[in-house]
């Protein structure tokens, strides 16, 4: 597991990580960003 600091993110690490897509197989999540620019929003939910 890749541990990404949000003090010093590195866009070749962020790449890097792989996720479950909605069927449960895995997806490297540059593959979002591969023909066309992406922009990438985590929101945490508290309660």
């Amino acid at each position: 597991m890749i541990h990404v600091s949000p003090m010093t993110l590195e866009t070749a690490a962020l790449g890097a990580i792989s996720l479950k897509d909605w069927t449960g197989a895995p997806v490297v999540i540059s593959s979002a960003w591969a023909g066309s620019p992406a922009i990438l929003v985590w929101l945490r939910h508290f309660g």
